[in-house]
């Protein structure tokens, strides 16, 4: 079995739907529709920081990643409160209201997973009980899917194999490494499902067995309520990847040819690679396209993969262009930044001085690492000019294939202490600009 990931949010757009059969079970779904505001349903918890958005954003505009907010992953950790308590649903819906848009509402496509989250707590509410439970009721059960679970702890229960997930350590010249499981309590609609290819075939063949709309389509790329969707010679296909820390899952579906597929492998991205290029190897053998007249996947996979090994380098002129030459030292001596900063959202951040050993050739400086998040990471930071750095994050089990990067300031106060950090963990600015103060 499998960590789905991705996959999981057509689960709960089929709950959305599923629900008008339901009001009989739980009488407060009976209203429930794409156009109802997130709002109405859990008003003391969706609370976004603009008062429009509070107020209009739909279940539908949700479940579309149209409400403009970006991914803001880092923030999800697995404790909140004042007691430190397991993370739910409902606390994640609540610290939106600490986190900035990336957009305005329906103006611009920002994938969220915080979305799909919102959209759990809200089923939840609605149903009083476990999310879990209503999706093995309501989508599991009617298809025969036996192997399917909701948490880590019922899926290592289970009489099924779980596949340890593994990564390929680029950065230090090669080699396996083994992931620890990761835990699922904050993934919920976005990530939960642990399942297998045969179960997630049972799925796939409701799918395909689906009712044609009769509408000509023709049109690129798009995506709506969990599923991209997309023309490839004259058939409709519907399409969504997912991938976790040491799992990736690919789903496509054809309906007009009842055919559908399903690939999951145990390593972050590069199983969702291989699983691409085999899925359209197979859908091109359906359809019988001549070998010179496919797309070259291979020389494009190559290429972007290159590219993503690549895409930190450079990091400093990319970000800062016009900085100083020579830069500006910082003002203070590098154990004085260290410290636990807090942000309402993204929780601490607790910064070490690195060891001598540690970092890219010498050049970051100080750390922190992110244990205790949905998704464990590590921060590093390089210093730029001044009081300006690169902040480096670095996802665990994904043998830096991937690592974002963006900028940091800190800022020192009247008494010569540093007082606060500032930060952007997307390299394009697009989570906007979060403020920790520093408690410690």
């Amino acid at each position: 079995m499998f960590v789905s990931h991705g996959a999981t949010r057509c689960a709960i757009v089929a709950m959305m739907m599923e629900s008008e059969d339901e009001e009989k079970k739980s009488p407060s779904l009976s209203a429930l529709g794409w156009q109802t505001p997130i709002s109405s349903l859990i008003r003391e918890d969706f609370v976004p920081r603009d008062e429009w958005a509070t107020a209009h954003l739909t279940l539908e505009d949700a479940l579309s990643h149209r409400t403009g907010f970006p991914p803001h992953d880092k923030a999800l950790a697995l404790h909140y409160g004042d007691d430190d308590h397991p993370i739910t649903m409902r606390d994640v819906t609540r610290s939106l209201r600490h986190l900035p848009a990336g957009a305005e509402p329906r103006v611009a496509w920002r994938y969220s997973n915080y979305m799909y989250l919102v959209a759990s707590h809200a089923i939840q509410t609605l149903t009083g009980r476990w999310l879990g439970t209503t999706m093995r009721e309501w989508i599991w059960a009617p298809l025969g899917m036996k192997s399917a679970y909701f948490s880590l702890e019922d899926a290592q229960a289970g009489p099924e194999d779980l596949a340890s997930g593994y990564y390929w350590d680029y950065r230090n010249g090669g080699g396996y490494g083994r992931v620890p499981f990761m835990d699922l309590a904050g993934a919920g609609g976005a990530g939960g499902i642990i399942s297998n290819v045969l179960d997630y075939a049972l799925w796939t063949l409701r799918m395909v067995m689906a009712p044609d709309s009769g509408v000509d389509y023709d049109a690129p790329m798009t995506y709506a309520l969990g599923l991209m969707t997309v023309t490839y010679r004259g058939h409709r296909v519907y399409t969504h990847g997912g991938g976790m820390e040491a799992y990736g899952v690919e789903v496509f579906f054809f309906p007009d040819l009842d055919y559908g597929l399903v690939t999951m492998g145990n390593t972050a991205i590069t199983s969702n690679i291989v699983g691409k290029l085999m899925a359209w190897k197979l859908i091109n053998d359906k359809l019988g396209v001549p070998e010179e007249e496919r797309p070259d996947s291979e020389g494009y996979t190559k290429k972007a993969f290159d590219e993503m090994l690549a895409i930190a380098d450079g990091a400093v002129d990319r970000l800062y262009p016009g900085r100083a030459d020579p830069p500006l030292p910082r003002a203070l001596p590098l154990g004085d930044y260290a410290g636990t900063y807090f942000h309402a959202a993204y929780r601490n951040i607790a910064i070490e001085v690195m060891d001598n050993s540690d970092g890219i050739d010498g050049k970051r400086k100080l750390k922190a690492a992110r244990e205790h998040f949905v998704w464990t990471m590590a921060f590093e930071f390089e210093h730029v000019s001044g009081e300006f750095w690169v902040i480096y994050v670095e996802p665990r089990g994904s043998g830096a294939i991937v690592t974002l990067f963006g900028k940091a300031e800190f800022k020192i106060g009247i008494t010569g202490k540093v007082e606060s950090l500032k930060a952007e963990f997307f390299q394009d600015g697009s989570e906007g600009v979060m403020l920790f103060e520093k408690i410690a």
